[in-house]
């Protein structure tokens, strides 16, 4: 199994704790870390990763221009497909390809990951499972989390990955129609067979908490809804992830407070503070030139007017 993931320089703490925790429970695993940045950072080496490739390195067509318009969590997420792609041509003789967020960690095998890709060649999990977890914000931001997908090599998982990649190239933005990549996930099903995979133990994360019940270690696993927790997702760690263990797991001495602590110091013992000064090299022209947001916007709303520039990084602010 090849496990993916896309970061900037300043995220790397979480990748390599992303990265650990996999190598714990699938020793067999490859890690194959996207970096979107110019030069890969002198921090970013570590045991836990197999490859780091940098973003200009796969092969993706047109990537300044692609990159330029993009703010660097939109830019990094950008890359997914790509990555998947450059990976599935890279180890040609591995046929499951699994594709997690920085800040997922795993705390179990994914035997039922693999059985599934026996039977389907592309996974998605949804935000939620029940009503009761609903939001009417899934409108915007989708049904289903592109944190954690899984794909085993077929012609569906081609076209897919194809069909994705060229939406992401034009529209993988934060405002109020995209919500990046996760908006193109909801035609998964219909157009490419993606099957919903709703185990509660894949994707648990702040969202879902108020229908899963995390019951703390039984057996040297924990335990979700009675199944083992395999990958929680820390996103919002230091906000709407800490709003949600607070609401539903509201005495202290709850085993999930345990979890949490843990993982914030698996963040500080993996250089946190080292990391989170570090500026997005696709921030700035070549000629070391802020980018400013004003260009990034008249960039991304004509895009036909700057298409004459082959590569818009080595332009100024004032070319827009």
């Amino acid at each position: 199994m090849i496990v993916c993931t896309v970061t900037s320089a300043s995220n790397l703490h979480r990748a390599k704790v992303m990265a650990r925790s996999v190598k714990e429970h699938e020793p067999l695993a490859k890690v194959v870390v996207c970096l979107v940045e110019e030069y890969v950072h002198p921090l970013a080496e570590s045991p836990y990763f197999d490859e780091i490739v940098l973003a200009r390195d796969m092969g993706v067509p047109n990537l300044p221009k692609l990159l330029f318009k993009y703010s660097v969590s939109e830019g990094t997420t950008a890359m997914k497909p790509y990555l998947i792609q450059y990976a599935m041509q890279r180890y040609a003789d591995e046929r499951v390809f699994l594709y997690l967020d920085t800040d997922m960690r795993a705390y179990h095998p994914f035997e039922e990951m693999f059985e599934l890709l026996e039977q389907h060649s592309i996974l998605i999990t949804p935000h939620v499972l029940e009503v009761r977890g609903h939001n009417d914000g899934y409108l915007q931001a989708g049904v289903y989390n592109s944190g954690i997908l899984a794909f085993a090599r077929s012609e569906a998982t081609d076209r897919f990955l194809a069909w994705w990649g060229e939406k992401l190239f034009h529209y993988c933005y934060f405002d109020d129609k995209y919500f990046a990549d996760q908006t193109w996930l909801d035609f998964a099903p219909v157009y490419f067979g993606a099957f919903i995979w709703k185990h509660p133990g894949y994707n648990m994360a702040a969202w879902n908490l108020c229908e899963r019940d995390f019951t703390g270690i039984e057996n040297g696993r924990y335990l979700v809804n009675g199944r083992s927790l395999c990958l929680f997702h820390y996103s919002g760690l230091w906000g709407l992830l800490q709003e949600s263990v607070n609401g539903t797991y509201a005495d202290p001495a709850h085993p999930f407070h345990g979890l949490l602590t843990a993982y914030q110091q698996e963040l500080e013992e993996m250089g946190k503070s080292e990391f989170k000064d570090i500026f997005w090299s696709y921030d700035f022209f070549a000629s070391g030139e802020f980018i400013d947001r004003i260009t990034k916007k008249k960039y991304k709303d004509n895009p036909d007017q700057y298409q004459h520039i082959t590569n818009p990084f080595e332009a100024t602010n004032s070319h827009f």
